[in-house]
């Protein structure tokens, strides 16, 4: 742990942005590696102080072609990754679709829960947690009323927080859902 956090505040850190860090095991001792991998956007949540959401460049791309897929409805589903309470960051590297039963409109977009027993699993072979969930809006990306609601319903039923991001392709706005104190 103490390397670890050598590592994060050494000066040479600001080097790697765009870098993702890669420990490796080799019996009781890691050794870090960095690869160059393209930015991730940042979206501050509006009703939070520090809490912002990273989004992969890939999600990005799957988010704004399933806005072009359907262009005159909202449209949206689960965002896939991992949550760092500490840092009050959601890292998101995946999307997933919504499921049988969702509803898409030109007012709102209704996403059913996923099937229960749902997990998944990225190329590491580590789960990934839903972290949140995104639709997107026809005019602009400001969260609603009927946005907030949902946010404070999914903040008193879980006590972990979730990321609820809007966007309509160009702009990225996004709320949290969580318990006060969380």
């Amino acid at each position: 742990a103490e390397y670890v956090t050598e590592v994060r505040r050494s000066e040479d850190i600001a080097s790697y942005r765009g870098a993702v860090g890669i420990a490796q095991r080799s019996g009781i001792s890691l050794h870090w590696s960095f690869e160059q991998s393209k930015a991730f956007l940042r979206v501050k949540c509006r009703d939070a102080n520090k809490w912002h959401i990273s989004l992969s460049p890939s999600v990005v791309s799957k988010i704004k072609l399933d806005i072009d897929r359907y262009p005159n409805v909202e449209t949206g589903g689960y965002l896939l990754g991992h949550m760092n309470p500490i840092e009050e960051r959601f890292i998101v590297v995946d999307v997933i679709e919504p499921p049988e039963g969702s509803v898409r409109s030109a007012s709102r977009f209704d996403l059913v829960p996923p099937p229960d027993g749902f997990e998944i699993r990225g190329n590491d072979g580590q789960y990934l947690d839903v972290v949140g969930t995104w639709h997107s809006h026809l005019g602009d990306a400001t969260p609603s009323s009927k946005d907030r609601r949902t946010a404070a319903e999914i903040a008193t039923a879980d006590l972990i927080p979730k990321a609820l991001l809007v966007t309509n392709g160009n702009d990225w706005d996004a709320l949290v859902a969580r318990r006060r104190g969380t």
